[in-house]
């Protein structure tokens, strides 16, 4: 090739070397610092949109475990006032067991009357237990045809159903009025009444432990879950920094010889000048 001053090719061919490698060390320099293969759509268009679906299916099965931890704690709550309202029926049992024997004299059946009757008022007291502020017991999520729902996932009506029967004295139909243990035959009525009572909170607590296990069985179910995805999103998204290292060194290099090489290019100007001085 002549000497010549206009045009350097060489010069036009090592600055767009440089450029190249130039950019290719500020793209693998960014993802190095971000930890990042993916850092905006260009990088990977369709591996972008899978990584960002993932990502929202993370944060959704993340909330839904927050829904199932917090829909557990209120299942509890619940359970937990039924176990309540099962001694409380047990030690009503005992009274009318204790009523129906004529060795007490009227005057003690009234006693055990009154003190029944108290019983009851505090089976109405742990009826009325709430969550929230909202009311488990009280016959509002099951009697009206409105159940509870536990939304455990990220998808539509991905959820967990729970009715809850009123447990108030009225609602398990254990009120003063269908309650008497003025006389033996009466008493002994009672006890089928009591019995039927104590069922029926008994299935209810029944259910509700079958629920509570269910939301355990969906917890660990939406932590596997997750996990999976998360580290398929990881294989997707994030950078093998072993790799980007490799990335960096290299550019970092090839940069540094463009850049030598282009200033190599631009001696032969200074060729020429040097020979047209002589």
């Amino acid at each position: 090739m002549g000497m010549v001053i206009r045009n350097n090719l060489d010069s036009v061919r090592a600055y767009n070397i440089y450029n190249k490698n130039a950019t290719a060390l500020s793209h693998t320099m960014y993802q190095v610092s971000s930890g990042q293969r993916l850092n905006s759509a260009a990088d990977g268009p369709s591996d972008l949109a899978i990584s960002e679906k993932m990502r929202g299916l993370i944060s959704s099965n993340n909330q839904a475990s927050r829904n199932v931890q917090a829909s557990t704690n209120m299942i509890k709550t619940a359970e937990g006032a039924l176990s309540n309202i099962v001694d409380l029926l047990n030690t009503v049992r005992e009274r009318v067991v204790n009523a129906a024997n004529d060795s007490n004299t009227s005057t003690e059946r009234s006693l055990i009357q009154s003190e029944i009757t108290a019983l009851l008022s505090q089976i109405d007291d742990n009826s009325k237990v709430t969550y929230n502020g909202m009311k488990l017991l009280d016959g509002s999520w099951g009697s009206n045809g409105t159940a509870l729902n536990f939304q455990v996932g990220g998808q539509p009506n991905l959820k967990i159903e729970a009715n809850i029967q009123a447990m108030s004295s009225t609602g398990l139909g254990i009120t003063s009025a269908t309650i008497d243990v003025s006389s033996s035959s009466a008493a002994n009525t009672t006890l089928g009444t009591i019995d039927s009572a104590i069922n029926a909170v008994l299935n209810q607590r029944t259910e509700l432990g079958s629920i509570e296990a269910r939301l355990g069985f969906t917890l660990d179910n939406l932590a596997t879950e997750t996990e999976n995805l998360i580290a398929s999103e990881s294989s997707i998204r994030d950078l093998d920094m072993a790799k980007g290292m490799t990335d960096f060194m290299k550019w970092n290099v090839q940069t540094q010889a463009a850049q030598f090489m282009l200033a190599q290019a631009g001696q032969n100007a200074y060729s020429v000048l040097n020979l047209l001085q002589q």
